[in-house]
């Protein structure tokens, strides 16, 4: 599946939301805690697909987005054809850190609703556009103030730099 994304807007909400994901730093992260704490938070979850010992660790939360549990790197690992490769995420779930593939993961889950259900389609359309309930892509709703004005900052930002580098072509 392709994760291309060419609407600015679309481009400036996924912006935003790695902005806060990552407490502006901009680097994938990965999830806090030990691995005991996180065997006890995410072990034996099967709505998440960690059946066997130490599952709950080894899928910890980690990318853009923290991606979590067996069952999500599986379905990134397909959508994204990395399966069977060197970025197989099943077999190192550390790839989801890397900021490549770690964007993919958060453009596809955005894009196709796999992370809630709901779409960046669903809020962001030539016909309107939804910051403030874009969040529900992935999620916690807390945010969703602040992510939609940093949307709004990098979209005009986009446009503003799109602008001048079509002046500096019609020169």
């Amino acid at each position: 599946m392709a994760t291309a994304i060419t609407d600015v807007r679309q481009i400036a909400y996924i912006l935003a939301t790695i902005k806060y994901e990552t407490a502006s730093r901009y680097q994938p992260t990965t999830e806090f805690g030990s691995d005991e704490a996180l065997e006890r938070l995410y072990g034996g979850r099967k709505d998440l697909g960690n059946g066997m010992p130490g599952d709950g660790a080894r899928y910890r939360g980690r990318g853009y987005i923290l991606l979590t549990g067996k069952f999500n790197y599986q379905h990134m690992n397909e959508a994204l054809n990395l399966a069977g490769t060197d970025n197989d995420l099943v077999l190192s779930p550390e790839k989801a850190l890397d900021p490549i593939i770690a964007y993919r993961i958060l453009a596809s889950g955005m894009k196709t609703g796999h992370f809630t259900g709901k779409k960046l389609s669903d809020f962001i359309t030539d016909e309107k556009t939804d910051y403030f309930h874009a969040r529900r892509t992935n999620g916690d709703a807390g945010p969703a103030r602040r992510i939609a004005d940093d949307a709004k900052t990098f979209e005009s930002i986009l446009r503003n730099t799109l602008a001048s580098m079509e002046n500096q072509k019609s020169q």
